[in-house]
C-alpha cells in the first residue's frame, strides 16, 4: 500500500497516488453500501467511475493551475453582545435525495449550549436548508433564548424568508412556518 502512495508516475493523465487512493476509497464505499443494502453502480462501469472521480479530483487540485482559487480561513464569527449564535446546515445524500440537518447554538463567547441533528427524508436542497433553519430556531425558542442570531450557508433560503416577510411571495409552507416563528416575541436576526 505504501509503495502505491510513493509512486510519482501519471496514470490516465493523473497522479497514480490520486488514482490509487480514490480507487481504494470507492471500493470501500461500495462494499459498505452493499452491506447496508444501498444500490450500487453496475460493476461493468466501475473502472470508468474510478477514472472519472480521479480526473475530477486531479483537475480540482492541480490540473488547472490557471484556475482562480480562494484559499482562506473559515471561522466562527461571534454574535452581537447579548445574543446567542445558531449555525445550521442541511445535507443531501447524492442522487437519493435523502436529507438531514444539523446545527449548534453557542453563546457570545463560543460556548456550546445546544446541538441538534435530524433526518428529513427526501427533499430538495432548498427545503433541506429551510428545514435546518426551522429546526434550529425551534430549538432556540424551546430553550428560552430570546436574542438569537441565526446563520445559514444558504443565501437562497434567507432570501426566500425575506421575500415572504416583505410580502413579495408566498413560498412553501416551511417558509411560512419560519416567518411565523420569527414573528414571535423575540429578537431574531438571520444572516448568511
Amino acid at each position: 500500500v505504501l509503495h502505491n502512495f510513493r509512486c510519482s508516475f501519471l496514470f490516465y493523465g493523473a497522479s497514480w497516488k490520486f488514482f490509487f487512493a480514490i480507487a481504494i476509497w470507492l471500493l470501500c464505499f461500495w462494499r459498505n453500501s452493499q452491506l447496508h443494502n444501498i444500490a450500487l453502480p453496475d460493476p461493468k462501469i466501475a473502472k470508468q467511475i474510478i477514472l472519472a472521480k480521479t480526473k475530477e479530483a486531479w483537475d480540482m487540485t492541480t490540473g488547472f493551475p490557471d484556475r482562480l482559487r480562494y484559499v482562506g480561513r473559515v471561522s466562527w464569527i461571534r454574535p452581537s453582545p447579548g445574543y446567542v449564535k445558531l449555525n445550521v446546515d442541511g445535507s443531501l445524500r447524492g442522487e437519493s435525495g435523502y436529507a438531514a440537518a444539523g446545527g449548534v447554538v453557542r453563546d457570545e463567547n463560543g460556548l456550546w449550549l445546544q446541538g441538534f441533528t435530524c433526518k428529513l427524508g427526501r427533499c430538495s436542497v432548498i427545503i433541506t436548508e429551510l428545514r435546518a433553519l426551522y429546526h434550529g430556531l425551534m430549538q432556540c425558542w424551546k430553550l428560552g433564548l430570546r436574542k438569537v442570531q441565526a446563520e445559514s450557508d444558504s443565501l437562497e433560503a434567507i432570501q426566500k424568508i425575506e421575500e415572504l416577510v416583505m410580502g413579495l411571495g408566498t413560498g412553501p409552507p416551511i417558509v411560512r412556518a419560519i416567518v411565523e416563528l420569527l414573528q414571535r416575541d423575540w429578537e431574531c436576526k438571520l444572516t448568511n
